[in-house]
């Protein structure tokens, strides 16, 4: 038997079709069983970064923070400081856009809930799956 992956035009993170909404700076994106984008809010989040010193402590959080600290770079050296991906603004971002995605896609987020199961779904789930995004719709609500 082939194995097939689902093909849709939705952002594996959100939900959104990225063809109706996020299309702007949307990236492809493929998992073990799905190819699919990630839409320009989504991907907006992977370049947000704390900033932390050699002793540990956080000098910058993009979700707390206004502005990243400046740093003289003659005096300090690169290796004085770690950058990690920022949950927070991740948190943030996903209680923001998350809600505005479920007005226009009722559907997203039983979608969110089967990427949380992408790597263990079967051929028959890739088949089934693939009919739910088929079916999958948009709703403006003014």
């Amino acid at each position: 038997m082939m194995t097939t992956k689902v093909e849709t035009s939705l952002c594996l993170e959100c939900g959104v079709d990225t063809m109706i909404l996020g299309y702007v700076n949307r990236v492809s994106a493929d998992r073990d069983n799905i190819d699919g984008y990630m839409c320009g809010m989504c991907i907006s989040t992977w370049d947000l970064r704390d900033m932390w010193d050699s002793d540990g402590k956080q000098i910058y959080c993009p979700a707390k923070d206004d502005d990243e600290p400046e740093i003289d770079w003659d005096i300090h050296d690169e290796d004085e400081y770690e950058y990690a991906f920022c949950d927070e603004a991740e948190q943030i971002h996903i209680k923001q856009w998350h809600p505005e995605v479920d007005k226009d896609f009722p559907k997203a987020p039983q979608f969110r809930k089967y990427m949380e199961t992408e790597q263990e779904w079967s051929q028959t789930d890739i088949w089934d799956i693939q009919e739910f995004v088929n079916g999958y719709n948009y709703e403006e609500i003014n």
